[in-house]
């Protein structure tokens, strides 16, 4: 039918398809060469899709067969071909789809290699589809350095004293990277959706008010155990960042019950969340003197409920800045932001609610003042206003992101900022208390005045708030928000 309807891609689909027929029948020559012959056509008719298939089909078959060098040959090829595909691509959403719909592939290349105990090449791949997108802006026009390799990398957690944790979920086993200073080391973790049910439990524990650290809670030693404890000790006074990957990006590991007991891991480390390992950068940091700050834009007649102790909490902000640009109630508006040169401060500071939007993250908004058709400052117009601030702080309800894309990660307001040029975004991974974030805002504020670099700060406002004996030492008040970063400072 494909040949009488003289259709090019139908005839190559079901020339696919029949080379799938015989590899099923266990007739691996008669695939081999179908998957060959469409291959060579695919190619000459400029077909990728059919191409892809093929070269992802050929490595499998070359696989199974023990031809090891032919699989690699055709998992690159593969690799190649759709990094050309994409690269026509011009919409950030179109991509974020596009490597989603790889995820089997790259899973299966990373198994592969690893199955090989070529574990550098294995995180070299699994590294080379992490926050393309992100990468990508970062670099337009010519700015910014060139994503760090694995040398790279070693060099910097050897010399910054930090150590690197790299998270690879997968249906068969998962797999943790760790570079510390003596270089990449490889753990192998349960499954995907072991893991994923275990993060379920612990996140519905934390949103009913439990306190694991006290009460025990099984969910959270099996996290801790399995994603960090049995594998890797990190060191107690060690600053950790960790590069999540898929149902981990809604889990703040500094939550989890250390298993040797009574404590939470953030009492042992300090940690900050990078959306790629390969974005860092180090820097020394410097208090940022300039502040850009947005708030309490009222929501009297909205669907909004009031934020009683917004104002409180940007009074108390203010006062740690000399230079200061200050937008509340009527004059907190989006095209305020947009007027006000936000690339001129180092800080930006937002207490409002937000609106996230899972189907389109880039529609995510914070909810400012002005007329109900214009009150909202849109993700994609934050990333399309360039920035040089060392922090952006949002502290809001679920401004860490609405939807993980494989690959990309956590998308929305934290990725939005770091697109744009932030160094460090302090932002919310569920519905914050109101009253419990004005005061972890103001003692994060007091330690940054002190010197302390961002994540060090918003562990030590935590740590205030564990440390105070009420309610708010539960992780329900203290564990949303997390700081996510492209800074690795010495």
């Amino acid at each position: 039918m494909a040949r009488e309807a003289k259709s090019s891609a139908t005839l190559l689909y079901q020339q696919v398809q029949s080379a799938a027929i015989a590899e099923a029948r266990h007739d691996q020559a008669r695939a081999d060469t179908i998957y060959s012959e469409t291959l060579a056509a695919s190619l000459r008719e400029g077909n990728p899709v059919a191409a892809f298939q093929c070269h992802t089909a050929l490595a499998s078959l070359s696989r199974r067969r023990g031809a090891n060098a032919r699989a690699e040959r055709e998992y690159r090829a593969a690799a190649t071909l759709m990094d050309n595909e994409r690269a026509k691509l011009s919409q950030d959403e179109s991509k974020f789809s596009f490597f989603e719909n790889l995820t089997r592939f790259y899973r299966d290349y990373v198994d592969f290699l690893m199955s090989r105990g070529d574990d550098a090449a294995a995180f070299r791949i699994a590294q080379s589809c992490r926050a393309r997108v992100l990468e990508e802006r970062l670099h337009r026009g010519g700015k910014g350095d060139a994503a760090a390799d694995l040398r790279s990398l070693e060099r910097q957690a050897r010399s910054s004293r930090v150590v690197l944790l790299s998270y690879w979920l997968a249906p068969r086993q998962s797999i943790l990277w760790v570079i510390d200073s003596a270089g990449l080391h490889h753990f192998f973790l349960p499954a995907e959706s072991e893991i994923e049910e275990h993060v379920r439990r612990y996140d519905a524990a934390i949103q009913r008010g439990d306190n694991p650290a006290e009460s025990g809670g099984e969910a959270g030693q099996w996290l801790f155990t399995n994603l960090l404890g049995a594998h890797y000790r990190v060191p107690v006074g060690t600053n950790v960042v960790i590069e999540p990957d898929g149902v981990l990006h809604q889990l703040n590991f500094e939550s989890l019950p250390v298993t040797d007991g009574g404590r939470y891991w953030i009492e042992d480390v300090t940690v900050s969340v990078a959306p790629s390992l390969a974005l860092l950068r180090q820097s020394t940091y410097l208090p940022p003197r300039g502040l850009l700050l947005f708030g309490d834009p009222g929501f009297a007649g909205t669907q909004f409920q009031e934020l009683k102790n917004a104002r409180p909490e940007l009074e108390a902000i203010a006062n740690h800045f000399s230079e200061k640009s200050v937008y509340v109630a009527s004059a907190a508006t989006p095209a305020a932001y947009r007027a006000a040169h936000p690339e001129t401060f180092a800080a930006l500071h937002f207490a409002s609610h937000a609106i996230a939007n899972r189907e389109s993250p880039l529609d995510s908004a914070i909810v400012l003042a002005g007329p109900a058709e214009s009150r909202k400052l849109y993700a994609r117009e934050i990333l399309e206003q360039p920035l040089a601030a060392d922090l952006v702080t949002l502290s809001a309800c679920r401004t860490a992101g609405s939807r993980t894309y494989h690959g990309e990660g956590l998308t929305g307001f934290a990725w939005a900022f770091l697109s744009a040029g932030a160094s460090n975004v302090v932002a919310g991974l569920w519905d914050v208390d109101d009253r419990a974030s004005a005061s972890l805002m103001s003692r994060f504020y007091d330690h940054l005045s002190a010197g302390l670099s961002p994540a060090s700060a918003l562990r030590r406002a935590k740590l205030d708030l564990i440390g105070s004996g009420g309610a708010y030492r539960k992780p329900r008040y203290w564990a949303p928000f997390e700081t996510f970063s492209k800074a690795l400072y010495r």
